[in-house]
């Protein structure tokens, strides 16, 4: 405001001595001025109720438009893709654009802004991953079904399988899953029974139990060439061996 009182002073200083001048000076302060200054405000007001209005069109169209179409954008692959509620499908760019131009084209208060809309739009589709879209139940079971039972025997191996696979590529935390395990029958008594108790390890014997038991085993293996008295007090029966126990061996 300084600025502007400080160039009103010196064009008035500039013409005091300029009678046609200073009448015009005053003419356009006075009258010309404040119309005009009207005239703009309210082409701004328009201009910026327009605009406002474009704008919510604009988003009205463009969520519109991505909700009715399941377009996505893989930044590792540089592609777009489309879900047709079964797969994922590559899709061109270019048909993109002629879809978002074709369907504008039907929207008469928003072809002045088309070219803004596309860029916006595709602009928004770039921020889709495919791997934030929730799949319909027929893409689940067509995943499955691809897997098992070539490669798992169960659904639900299957499934825990994808589970892990997408708590992988989200890196996040698996939560709330559970592998589950079928069940044993319980056995019962006279099964049990069958069972093979485990054997008692025997224990190994020390050197000192080994050679007492070879000296017994050499003592009771004497020879029938003892005593003749042991004889006769013991017949022997027919085809029968007698172990008889030397008198060394009683004080063993």
């Amino acid at each position: 405001m300084d600025k502007l009182f400080l160039t009103l002073k010196e064009l008035t200083e500039k013409y005091k001595d300029n009678e046609y001048v200073s009448g015009r000076l005053i003419n356009y302060i006075e009258n010309l001025l404040p119309a005009a200054l009207e005239s703009d405000a309210l082409i701004y007001k328009q201009r910026e109720e327009r605009k406002k209005q474009l704008t919510t069109y604009k988003d009205e169209f463009t969520t519109r438009f991505l909700h009715k179409n399941n377009y996505f954008y893989s930044h590792q692959t540089e592609l777009f893709l489309m879900y047709d509620g079964t797969h994922f499908l590559i899709y061109s760019e270019d048909d993109i654009q002629h879809q978002i131009l074709t369907t504008i084209s039907d929207e008469k208060c928003l072809r002045v802004w088309k070219h803004k809309i596309k860029n916006n739009i595709l602009k928004r589709i770039k921020e889709r991953s495919p791997l934030n879209a929730i799949p319909e139940s027929t893409t689940i079971q067509y995943v499955i079904n691809s897997i098992y039972p070539a490669i798992f025997d169960t659904r639900n191996e299957a499934k825990y399988f994808l589970a892990i696979v997408g708590d992988c590529m989200l890196n996040t935390k698996l939560a709330n899953i559970v592998q589950t395990q079928t069940p044993v029958a319980p056995q019962t008594p006279v099964a049990q029974q069958t069972q093979v108790a485990p054997q008692t390890p025997v224990a190994q014997q020390t050197p000192v139990a080994q050679q007492t038991q070879v000296a017994q085993q050499n003592l009771l293996d004497i020879s029938l060439s003892s005593s003749p008295s042991s004889k006769a007090q013991m017949p022997p029966a027919a085809n029968e061996t007698i172990y008889i126990i030397s008198p060394a061996a009683k004080d063993f």
